[in-house]
């Protein structure tokens, strides 16, 4: 950590300002103590400048937090242009006479951990704060509130949020709420998107009493709000909980309610649009708002029962609110969904040629009329591209799009990486390039073909649903591929034989190296189970042989802690009685280069061709257990002192069967029926397909069938 003091020299040295810290910190332990170090007295502007991503900080201005001055938390974007992460939660409750100030800047938010919970909070005591601010900062993943107060009494001077995107937060309240007044409020040229369960942006919720409202000034101008909040509640609410001669200037903002959210864009009925803004007493100015699926203006009103209340400049005898004007719908404001760049990904450019850069009203805040923030529009007008691909000669291989859009524009750059996915030879894209990984740059549209051979398998399980590590998938797991109608199926028995109601798996990487990453399936026993006279867990799968000849089992095994020497394969025709065939040594020194690693971290294969007494039945099954008899290593091994390793771990991946199949249980083409869509199709060659086409020859349950 880096600390800079700076101070300011009055003219001619009449007077020196106060001191004024600044902190340079890259990891959560010196944040902590900058924090502690700063904020102590009135007036002084202190600064902690954030130069790495962290998580898990949680501060507050008890004991040694600042309680004084101004504290600004800066990101500094590093050499690739990447801004900082803070994974925060700060409380703020010792703050009395509007003393501290609060300022972020640059920065991506979240919370402190996962689950429900705040970034800043004031909880426990009435909290006065001069000025908070969020700056140019993206906010995401927060439980509930970026900021919340609960404790009534107190209020804030000033209170703004420029320049911010917040998006992919899944709270079920608002997002900021305050249970103190505020004197002035801003929130200009920021987005709102997918945040599915906000009920607010900003909520003032109660105020001890009467004599503590004050009249807010609140200012909400230039903003992107594309949530779909379902009527929870409005998305400005101030109740009455700010004084009788508040005002709020609502302008130049953009309320649609996101079509990816509602694929048919249709309209919403009223009971499930929601209101703007929500307020019982001031003058509300709002002009030029492009507003879609959203309530009238005065359902926000509230009127008491003896019919007090409800905003100043309402007309009673028209039913009219003045100062509400030249509001517009999408199609009034010729705006489609298509003008912006990819908004399903979060990309809201649009061309500063449209018709919204100029339909708006210039603010005091905002220099220019156009409408939603200013960040997103753009000198270039983006000529739309289509994008397509195909995959041809397999049903297993994959193509990554980086990125992923809605919606590509000539000239923007594509990367398709070719996914082998453990069962294919790539052949090379239909354009003439054979790379793995393509690069492309969209000259208009594009529709290519990647071009795989798939291996011989009859049934694979190569375990791609796998999304993070140490899942669990309930047992018996069917096969990811299979190229034969049939039931395959893997599963863990413990050591007592019994089948276990889940399979546990880990994500591309095993043990503490990282040599090889590949998906597998998990075994964790105490590794006294491997005590001779004990039988440890292991996985096995199940499968019919009817109508298969020649057939081979594959499959690459590793292990870590205090684990077998040796693997084994075996089969069984009653899943009780097993018969050794085949094992795998994990060896030691088995990487030249660490040859006390002891195979740690390594794969090895464990194959085997099946005997042909196998065939033709209605069940096989098929185990990998460590074998009890070999020794045991430990890895990594202890080259000193008496260590216990009280747990071994076996990895098994890349399970697959193939087999040659005979047409023997086929039965003639039936054209006059019609292919079930509850049961498995497969094409001629025996692979599994999923889109069917006009009059080509399918196979559904050993019947073939031509598709109507």
């Amino acid at each position: 950590m880096k600390k800079i003091i700076s101070f300011v020299v009055g003219a001619l040295m009449l007077s020196t300002a106060a001191w004024a810290d600044s902190y340079v910190v890259d990891n959560k332990g010196d944040f902590g103590i900058a924090w502690n170090a700063i904020g102590k007295t009135v007036g002084q502007k202190d600064t902690i400048i954030v130069t790495a991503s962290m998580g898990g900080i949680n501060v507050n201005t008890k004991d040694t937090g600042p309680q004084k001055g101004v504290i600004y938390i800066i990101g500094q974007n590093d050499e690739d242009g990447k801004v900082p992460r803070l994974d925060l939660q700060i409380g703020i409750d010792t703050c009395t006479e509007n003393a501290f100030s609060l300022i972020f800047e640059n920065l991506t938010l979240s919370r402190r951990s996962t689950g429900t919970g705040e970034i800043v909070s004031s909880r426990s005591t009435p909290t006065y704060i001069d000025t908070l601010a969020f700056r140019n900062c993206e906010v995401l993943e927060f439980g509930r509130w970026p900021y919340r107060s609960t404790c009534d009494g107190g209020n804030i001077n000033y209170f703004e949020v420029s320049g911010c995107t917040f998006h992919d937060a899944d709270g079920e309240q608002e997002m900021f709420r305050f249970s103190q007044s505020i004197v002035e409020a801003v929130m200009v040229n920021n987005t709102f998107y997918n945040l599915p369960n906000m009920k607010a942006l900003f909520a003032l919720t109660r105020v001890p009493d009467e004599a503590a409202k004050e009249n807010l000034i609140f200012t909400f101008e230039n903003n992107d709000v594309f949530v779909a909040n379902a009527a929870k509640g409005a998305l400005i609410q101030v109740g009455s909980c700010a004084g009788m001669a508040s005002e709020y200037y609502i302008n130049n903002n953009l309320f649609l309610y996101p079509d990816w959210v509602n694929d048919m864009n249709l309209p919403l009925p009223e009971e499930k649009q929601t209101m703007i803004f929500s307020g019982a007493y001031g003058s509300v100015f709002a002009q030029n708002n492009v507003i879609e699926n959203c309530r009238p203006w005065t359902d926000g009103m509230i009127i008491d029962e003896e019919g007090e209340g409800a905003w100043l400049n309402y007309d009673e005898s028209t039913g009219e609110v003045a100062d509400i004007t030249g509001n517009m719908t999408m199609a009034e404001a010729q705006l489609d969904w298509s003008d912006f760049a990819a908004r399903e990904s979060g990309d809201f450019s649009i061309w500063n040629g449209h018709n919204l850069y100029t339909a708006g009203i210039e603010t005091a805040y905002i220099k220019g009329k156009f409408i939603g923030a200013e960040r997103w529009y753009t000198d270039t007008q983006k000529i739309k591209a289509s994008f397509s691909y195909e995959i041809e000669g397999s049903q297993s291989a994959k193509v990554n799009i980086d990125p992923m859009k809605d919606q590509y524009f000539i000239g923007d750059e594509i990367t398709l990486t070719a996914d082998c996915n453990g069962l294919n030879t790539f052949n090379g894209w239909s354009d003439g390039n054979t790379d793995l990984e393509h690069k492309i740059v969209l000259e208009g549209d594009l529709a290519i073909t990647a071009r795989f051979t798939e291996i011989d398998y009859l049934a694979a399980w190569n375990l791609d649903q796998l999304t993070k590590n140490n899942e669990e998938f309930a047992s018996p797991l069917v096969a990811n591929y299979t190229n034969k109608a049939g039931d395959y199926t893997l599963a863990y028995a413990g050591f007592d034989g019994s089948d276990s109601s889940f399979v546990s798996t880990r994500n591309n990487k095993f043990s503490s190296r990282v040599l090889d990453l590949r998906n597998c399936v998990a075994i964790r026993e105490s590794s006294d189970l491997l005590d001779e006279t004990k039988t440890p867990g292991y996985v096995y799968i199940k499968f019919p042989t009817k109508g298969c000849s020649d057939m081979k089992f594959h499959a690459v095994v590793g292990n870590d802690g205090y684990c077998s020497d040796k693997i084994n394969l075996e089969y069984s025709l009653d899943g009780l009685n097993w018969t050794p065939l085949a094992s795998a040594a994990i060896k030691e020194a088995a990487d030249s280069d660490n040859p006390d690693l002891m195979g740690q971290g390594l794969w090895f294969p464990l194959e085997a061709d099946l005997p042909a007494t196998l065939e033709e039945k209605d069940a096989v099954w098929v185990r990998v257990i460590a074998d009890t008899e070999a020794g045991r290593t430990m890895t990594p091994p202890q080259s000193t002192g008496d260590v216990e390793i009280n747990t071994y771990f076996l990895y098994v991946g890349e399970i697959r069967v193939s087999a040659t199949t005979d047409g023997s249980a086929i039965e003639e083409v039936k054209a006059d029926e019609q292919i079930s869509k509850d049961e498995p199709i497969y094409d001629i060659m025996g692979r599994r397909v999923f889109n069917v086409e006009p009059n080509r020859i399918y196979i559904q349950k050993g019947k073939k069938f031509i598709q109507k």
